[in-house]
């Protein structure tokens, strides 16, 4: 198999084998990622196997969850069957247990997780059937990722009758309907699947992590189920604190009645005792209990009896992840009419997790990703650029007024998947699209978000679809930068507004485009100006919270009023409300205008970190030395600049004005030959060389 190409995967090295087939690292030629392919082979025309197969796949791909792996496809060939699934680096959980146990912080902390991961399947009527240690893998960040759904099986009501086959065939290196020794009683019986065994069988991974061993034993398998069926676990070492010999016990109970009802309340027990584990050591007994610890233990009992307590995640969890770029989305159809869409989708789910404080979540703005958009991106590679700790990465189809794609969160650091789903919708269920990524994204990235962020998050500018529709094709003209694409956005925002006469965002979009232009000096800039405030000022009243709005009304006061106290609050209120760098470089051009040269250089430099692969950025941060009276932090900075951009014209021609400020007169010429030479005048550059020459 290896070298082999299955689709558009490529085999590159067997990875292990076991269950239905071989496992396979492979490369996905079209999104150049690692990926996993476990391969059955042998009977393609056995009905069997292929139910089987499908199964899997069907169940596996329903489910999109930071811990548990995701299949991505299933295909055939002439010879074999394949399903394409994540590929995750890690260790498998059994491998990580020592022979006396992991400690009760580390064991807790993965069984959380373990429980996140079933209680996400156990609500989509998925049951595992099969979970043990070698089907869990866990990160080098200590992040758990469930795998093999293999053997899932969907539990609907009115269905479950159906499923009662015997489930009694398996040992514990070859799992064809489960693993014997974290079988629940009521499965070695052949009992339909119920969530209950999932709970069962992570009971077992519990008591074999705190301990070494496993719960129940035997020579043989029949010894081995026997004991199951009949046997009270073992007992436990003193080692293991209280709070988790009473969850795993719980967990174990004979019954299904008596073990919890669902993975939620086995998590919320585990995170309920998480914070008294340090103090429930080996020692405990030989101490009197603090007041703290008796707390602690009866939160646990409440936890047993009522089944959720407040959630203490925080605690356990790995960090929430603070910095996130969203990669521009790929029209995977390439159609340019849809092209807009793609791009506008992107942009709102930017907008969406910008509402969020700043202090919680550092988003990068659409201009600096933009850079990367029909790029083949590693997102390692991104990550470092940007500097963030995760890559959103999307794929859309457009077919008619249909929509259908993916969205993935990525680790930045070393490319685990923390969460992703996949989405089918019409165009005009595209806002409701847009804020499920959004909630998605936040909760993968496990942020404590209370109930005002998740209202912020879910704010929406308008309920018209099509008026929607028409901003986002303002905004992607807004983005091509050249005077036509400034009129079409305009005309658009305009025929949003006539579909939406409260449409906030739209108002926002014509008065930055008015001042744009003004700038650019497309249109007569006292007409603009009037007619920028006056949209600024009504998207204000509509919506007080939107930066771009205060942002374009700064522009007016600074560059047309001269009403420098005026234009600096809007300034600094745009600030707080918009996380996008040009505001920040053009507050940094205000405050330079006003000679509070440090405070310019502070903004711009901030500017740069928001967007590091911004020319005129860089070039306003280099010019903003110079005439702070810092000519050799300019000539380094103009330098910089061209690295991003060594033909960019107005750079040389700044970078010639520093050289002479410093006596460099030989490399101002130059430089300002070369600005000549890219401005198209050839012949006044070399008239500049002869004459300099001559006086030379």
């Amino acid at each position: 198999m290896i070298g082999r190409s299955l689709g558009r995967y490529r085999i590159e090295e067997e990875l292990g084998s076991g269950g239905m087939g071989v496992v396979y690292r492979a490369l996905d030629t079209d999104l150049k990622r690692t990926v996993a392919i476990k391969v059955i082979g042998d009977a393609p025309e056995d009905e069997g196997t292929r139910a089987a197969v499908m199964r899997e796949a069907r169940a596996a791909s329903a489910l999109n969850h930071p811990h548990i792996c995701t299949v991505y496809e299933v295909g055939q060939t002439a010879d074999c069957f394949y399903v394409v699934m994540e590929h995750v680096e890690g260790r498998t959980l059994n491998t990580l247990i020592p022979p006396d146990g992991l400690s009760p912080e580390i064991t807790i902390r993965y069984g959380i997780q373990i429980a996140d991961a079933l209680a996400h399947a156990h609500d989509r009527g998925v049951v595992h059937r099969d979970l043990k240690g070698s089907n869990v893998m866990v990160t080098a960040e200590g992040r758990v990722k469930v795998l093999d759904f293999g053997l899932a099986r969907r539990v609907r009501e009115g269905q479950r009758a159906a499923e009662t086959e015997s489930a009694v065939s398996v040992d514990d290196e070859g799992a064809t309907a489960g693993t014997v020794a974290y079988m629940a009683p009521q499965a070695l019986q052949g009992r339909a699947p119920d969530p209950r065994d999932d709970i069962w069988a992570l009971g077992v991974l519990l008591y074999e992590m705190a301990t070494g061993e496993r719960p129940f034993r035997g020579d043989t398998k029949f010894q081995l189920a026997s004991a199951i069926q009949r046997d009270s676990p073992a007992p436990f070492p003193p080692r293991v604190p209280a709070g988790l010999r009473s969850i795993t016990l719980k967990s174990l109970a004979r019954a299904r009645d008596e073990r919890y009802r669902h993975a939620r309340e086995l998590r919320a027990a585990l995170e309920a005792v998480q914070s008294e584990a340090g103090l429930l050591a080996p020692s405990w007994r030989t101490r009197r209990p603090t007041r703290r610890v008796v707390i602690g233990l009866a939160a646990v009992l409440a936890a047993v009896t009522i089944g959720t307590l407040a959630s203490i995640r925080a605690l356990v969890w790995p960090r929430p992840i603070e910095s996130i770029a969203v990669l521009p989305f790929v029209n995977v159809g390439a159609d340019p009419e849809m092209e807009y869409l793609s791009d506008g989708l992107t942009e709102a789910v930017i907008s969406s997790l910008s509402q969020l404080p700043q202090e919680k979540l550092k988003v990068i703005a659409l201009s600096p990703v933009l850079r990367y958009k029909g790029r083949d991106v590693d997102v390692v590679t991104a990550g470092g650029e940007l500097g963030v700790r995760a890559i959103v990465v999307g794929r859309v189809v457009f077919r008619g007024g249909a929509l259908s794609g993916s969205v993935e969160l990525v680790s930045s650091r070393d490319r685990t998947r923390l969460w992703g789903d996949k989405y089918e919708a019409t165009v005009g269920d595209i806002l409701a699209v847009q804020q499920e990524i959004a909630t998605g994204i936040s909760d993968g990235l496990r942020l404590p978000l209370t109930g005002e962020d998740r209202q912020r998050m879910a704010k929406r500018q308008t309920e018209n679809a099509e008026a929607y529709r028409l901003y986002l094709k303002g905004r992607y003209h807004w983005y091509k930068f050249t005077p036509e694409d400034y009129e079409k956005s305009l005309r658009y925002y305009q025929q949003a507004i006539e579909r939406d006469s409260r449409y906030a965002l739209a108002y926002a979009g014509i008065a930055l485009a008015g001042v744009t232009m003004a700038y650019e000096g497309l249109v007569p800039p006292g007409q603009a100006h009037r007619e920028s405030e006056a949209a600024a000022l009504k998207a204000m009243a509509l919506d007080d919270a939107l930066g771009e709005a205060h942002d374009a009304l700064a522009e007016v006061r600074f560059v047309h009023d001269w009403d420098w106290p005026a234009a600096e609050r809007e300034f600094r209120r745009a600030l707080a409300l918009s996380r996008d760098p040009t505001t920040r470089r053009f507050y940094g051009h205000f405050l330079r205008a006003l000679g509070r040269w440090d405070e310019a250089i502070a903004q711009m430099k901030a500017a740069l970190e928001l967007d590091p692969f911004s020319v005129e950025t860089s070039k306003a941060l280099g010019a903003t030395y110079f005439w702070a009276g810092q000519p050799d932090r300019a000539i380094e900075q103009y330098l910089r600049t061209l690295e991003l951009d060594a033909n960019h014209a107005q750079t040389h021609d700044l970078l010639a004005d520093a050289f002479a400020a410093k006596g460099l007169y030989g490399e101002a010429l130059t430089e300002r030959r070369t600005f000549l030479i890219l401005e198209g005048a050839g012949e006044a550059a070399e008239a500049l060389g002869t004459d300099a020459s001559e006086e030379g």
